[in-house]
């Protein structure tokens, strides 16, 4: 996660200009789809029940509040720095699914 952010503050303008001048719904799903599949992919290989609908509800919690917050995190101008924000992100990770990760 760290290189993602990493990689969102050295294209920080075009990532700002890009959720304010097209469709951001469209964005919005595919940077969900994509952090969809990376968790799904990390929770398989560590052995949770995809099909454990406590298990899909957290993940999808993770999917939707980290895209807003990431979202809001990158319009405010990245003031939060990189660091603070994985460990934000690693305390919000609802217990069910942070056991297979920590």
């Amino acid at each position: 996660m760290y290189k993602k952010f990493l990689l969102y503050q050295a294209n920080l303008k075009f990532l700002q200009n890009l959720y304010v001048s097209c469709d951001l719904e469209e964005i919005r799903q595919t940077n969900r789809r994509f952090v969809r599949d990376a968790y799904h992919l990390m929770l398989k290989k560590a052995g949770a029940d995809l099909n454990n609908p406590h298990i899909q509800f957290a993940t999808e919690m993770v999917v939707y509040g980290g895209e807003e917050m990431t979202m809001r995190w990158i319009l405010d101008g990245m003031k939060v720095p990189i660091e603070v924000m994985l460990v934000l992100f690693q305390e919000s990770i609802p217990l069910i699914i942070s056991q297979y990760f920590y």
